[in-house]
């Protein structure tokens, strides 16, 4: 219509006119292009927005995870406590040479630990980090997912020499009796370490730890592996504050985002 407007003014030379419509024609494509423009930058602070979403629920996925990490450890330490007291000291558990084999073999238990990453991995592949518009945010991310985790996960994913020389003396009836009757599975990754009765007698306990007891790679081993584990503990620390203190610098970022649109 504006077109047919236009050469009806040129035809009768009403340049006046003319120039109105172009004027018109102007002022509707900018607007248009400025309509087009706003609605992608919606759209991109909505995709950022779900994206730091679902990354703050990666987050509280890896708090829960470590919360449970650190009981699991704590037991485990507490058991390697227990049997190092034995390989030191000869102190048995409880005056049980049972329980105290048992502590040696609980003590070799490992239950690593991933960050969860699926939001922010979808993001760098799909290539749309930049949709996270604070520029220390990303940086934080980057360092939690990449850097700092890898610096640790050695650590968090270590199988320690303990666990193989231990189980590798342990008599094979032994270690089927413990795996059945010594351990409580409570979910598909999850299970507990329990007490259980001896299936022998104190005797023949009694020469199993012996053998433990004459092995010196054994008890040094386990010093290495009680480490580890409080290391384990500090990170794991370190890196339920640094989830904790990124979800709230998302909440931050989200509100800074939302004031500016609104504005």
């Amino acid at each position: 219509m504006i077109l047919r407007s236009i050469t009806r003014h040129v035809r009768d030379q009403n340049w006046v006119a003319v120039g109105i419509d172009f004027f018109i024609v102007v002022i509707g494509v900018f607007i248009g292009i400025q309509v087009a423009n706003w609605n992608e930058v919606r759209r991109e602070d909505a995709a950022g927005r779900a994206y730091l979403e679902r990354i703050q629920d990666d987050l509280a996925v890896d708090r829960s995870t470590l919360e449970d990490r650190g009981r699991f450890w704590n037991v485990v330490q507490n058991y390697g406590e227990d049997a190092l007291g034995y390989l030191e000291e000869g102190a048995l558990v409880e005056d049980s040479a049972w329980k105290t084999l048992l502590a040696l073999y609980h003590a070799t238990q490992v239950w690593g630990f991933f960050v969860y990453e699926p939001t922010y991995r979808e993001m760098i592949s799909a290539g749309d980090l930049g949709l996270i518009p604070d520029p220390e945010l990303r940086r934080a991310l980057g360092d939690y997912y990449g850097v700092s985790f890898d610096q640790k996960s050695f650590v968090f994913q270590l199988i320690p020499a303990y666990r193989d020389t231990v189980r590798g003396m342990t008599a094979w009836g032994t270690q089927n009796y413990i795996w059945s009757s010594c351990f409580e599975f409570t979910g598909l990754d999850q299970y507990r370490l329990l007490d259980c009765d001896s299936p022998m007698s104190e005797d023949q306990v009694q020469l199993q730890l012996e053998q433990f007891a004459a092995r010196t790679e054994v008890v040094e081993q386990l010093r290495n592996w009680l480490r580890n584990l409080e290391l384990m503990q500090i990170w794991r620390e370190q890196m339920i504050e640094v989830s904790s203190d990124l979800d709230r610098s998302i909440d931050r970022s989200v509100d800074k985002v939302a004031g500016e649109t609104a504005g």
